[in-house]
């Protein structure tokens, strides 16, 4: 639930939770205000967006204050540039690396002319110039284009000796989807003028209570973290004990242990544990290293939307039948194959939706669906069944952690399930197991690395089919993928036109049919569940340029569940895509792209109500729907 109205803060609940700091007069006015070029917004105006999910990419950075390099600073004759013109550089890397949200540290008054001079009409700032030069050294930015500002307040954190100096918080609502976040910045002590422990350890505790206070009176808008804390697992370890926060780059605390991700900086990223974060960044490029002495960190996150929870689904089955030709359903007809015949009737369908344009190898598109990536690694891809790419992990052939579909629900304690026959999917299983698997991005509670509740590798289909009922019926999976083999073995062993060939269809129909039943009747998925069905590639007689064959790049999508619209064709649904006809679209900008496979995982989420996942680069804005669109 959104606040009605703007907030005028005392902050008198922060100070009764700070450890008995209220004698020291650390916490100062915190009232609403507004940023000079900036608009602020009323935080109860809902926007179309609301029930969607928000990404941010989140930064510290901490860009060395002009008073260090001056003539008489403490590094001067080092070879530092002016502090205008090292801003100049650290302008080129928040637009380089498209950061969203900055909290800046020691960002002094020739930084902040050199950045509004520069980007003023892009960023706001808060608090810039309107509390004095020392609160204008940890100033927040947010870039305009995307976020938008509510709300504008200070506390009193203790600096050196103590001193208290005003540092900033904001509440800030996304352009797009209207969502609500907090985002706070500090810089605490260094030992520079003797030892400042005593002064870190009370504003950490500040912090903390702010949150609280925060979290407390907002329930639902989350709370990120940055800073240049000037300490490493003396602020973590505790700040993750004591409060709702968890750290970007992945450091983990228990109630006995504590460890700090490698490598660990005393710059941090930290947010609530409804905030999901992923591709974390420790950055220290030349354009860095002539900009600061500090690194540069930051991480995507993600934020579910308030209405997450009202989703009307709660189970996806993905069924994908290797070798399952469009064509197939001509050739096998109403009585051939029933079921999917039914799926046409009963929700929404296409004839041609595309495989990977790169590569139409079983396992590339079976990655490619759980990932919402292609497969070719040069342009963010994942990299597996490329030549040459390692093909122990997803991680391995990527070069770097890759998110999946199943993350999000297992990391707020959903169950996952893959049920395969094919043995070559052990490296998806290894890929999210409890190994290699990310840290559990919503916490508490831990819910650990492995992300697929229940990998099973069967004999045949039989059993496939068998062992998904089962998983279906005992652990009612949020996302389950299966995997069916026998109508491609038919098709490359006796012809893809065969009466071989279309008896194995036929088969997988009886099979669909089962788990369709099974997603109707058990009285915990009927109602909740979508199945969607689909081919990780079709099939000919060819032997070479597999991927430039429409046999193989051409697969059927079935789709049906709550929300689906009966006898609805997939393109109708969604105007921004085209059907490609016989053609093979590229991935080219320019290109109109058609329904592809690889949208599946990203569709899985978007009907869950989950995020999108991290980093994906197939529908990443999750357009692509299979539901009737809702009435104006």
């Amino acid at each position: 639930m959104h606040p009605t109205h703007p907030r005028r803060w005392s902050l008198v609940g922060i100070l009764a939770l700070s450890l008995a700091l209220a004698g020291q007069g650390l916490l100062g006015s915190a009232e609403a205000a507004t940023a000079p070029g900036n608009t602020t917004a009323d935080p109860g105006t809902s926007l179309p967006g609301d029930s969607q999910p928000t990404s941010v990419r989140v930064a510290s950075f901490n860009v060395l204050g002009a008073g260090h390099t001056s003539p008489s600073g403490n590094k001067a004759g080092r070879g530092w540039a002016s502090g205008a013109q090292r801003m100049q550089w650290a302008v080129q890397a928040i637009q380089k690396y498209r950061l969203d949200v900055v909290g800046l540290q020691e960002f002094e008054s020739p930084q902040y002319d050199e950045f509004m001079n520069l980007v003023g009409d892009q960023f706001g700032v808060y608090p810039g110039d309107q509390l004095g030069n020392m609160a204008m050294r940890d100033s927040i930015v947010w870039r305009l284009s995307k976020w938008q500002l509510v709300e504008s307040h200070w506390i009193d954190i203790p600096y050196f000796y103590g001193n208290p100096v005003k540092m900033p918080y904001v509440l800030l609502r996304n352009v797009q989807t209207g969502r609500l976040a907090w985002f706070f910045n500090t810089h605490n002590p260094a030992d520079a003028r003797g030892p400042a422990g005593k002064w870190r350890r009370q504003g950490y505790r500040l912090e903390w209570a702010l949150q609280s206070q925060l979290r407390s009176e907002y329930p639902d808008v989350p709370f990120f973290s940055t800073g240049d804390k000037n300490d490493k697992a003396p602020y973590f370890c505790p700040t993750a004990r004591h409060s709702d926060l968890h750290a970007a780059s992945g450091s983990v605390a228990t109630a006995t242990t504590c460890t700090l991700a490698k490598p660990s900086r005393i710059d941090w990223v930290m947010g609530t544990s409804d905030v999901r974060f992923s591709g974390y960044q420790d950055v220290r490029d030349a354009l860095i290293q002539k900009t600061t002495d500090h690194h540069l960190v930051y991480s995507d996150a993600q934020i579910p939307s308030v209405a997450s929870e009202d989703s009307p689904v709660d189970h996806v089955l993905v069924v994908a039948v290797d070798g399952l030709r469009p064509q197939a359903l001509n050739q096998t007809g109403a009585t051939g194959t029933p079921n999917l015949h039914r799926m046409v009737s009963e929700g929404a369908f296409t004839g041609n939706a595309r495989t990977d344009y790169s590569s139409v190898k079983r396992l590339s598109n079976a990655v490619d669906m759980l990932t919402s990536l292609r497969t070719y690694p040069g342009n963010g891809g994942h990299g597996i069944g490329w030549r040459g790419r390692p093909q122990s992990t997803i991680e391995a052939a990527a070069g770097h952690y890759v998110p999946g579909v199943f993350d999000g629900s297992h990391d707020v304690g959903l169950h996952t399930a893959v049920v395969t026959d094919w043995s070559p999917m052990t490296v998806v299983r290894d890929s999210w197991n409890s190994v290699n698997g990310a840290v559990d991005a919503y916490r508490p509670p831990n819910d650990g690395r492995g992300k697929i509740s229940r990998f099973v590798l069967a004999s045949n289909d039989g059993a496939v089919t068998r062992d998904t009922l089962g998983v279906l019926r005992d652990d009612e999976p949020a996302v389950t993928f299966t995997q069916l083999s026998n109508v491609a073995d038919a098709g490359a062993r006796y012809g893809w036109n065969s009466t071989r060939y279309l008896t194995a269809v036929k088969r997988a129909d009886a099979r669909i049919g089962s788990m369709l039943d099974a997603a109707s009747s058990d009285p915990g998925l009927a109602g909740h569940t979508v199945v969607i069905v689909t081919a990780e590639r079709g099939g000919s007689a060819a032997r070479s340029h597999l991927n430039r064959r429409l046999a193989y790049y051409r697969v059927p999508m079935f789709v049906v569940g709550p929300g689906v619209p009966a006898g609805a064709d997939l393109y109708a649904l969604n105007p921004q895509l085209a059907d490609p006809g016989t053609t093979r679209p590229s991935y080219s900008s320019s290109v109109v792209q058609p329904i592809r496979t690889s949208y599946i995982a990203n569709l899985v989420t978007k009907l869950l109500g989950q995020p999108a996942i991290p980093g994906s680069g197939q529908d990443p804005n999750r357009l692509f729907t299979v539901t009737a669109p809702s009435p104006s």
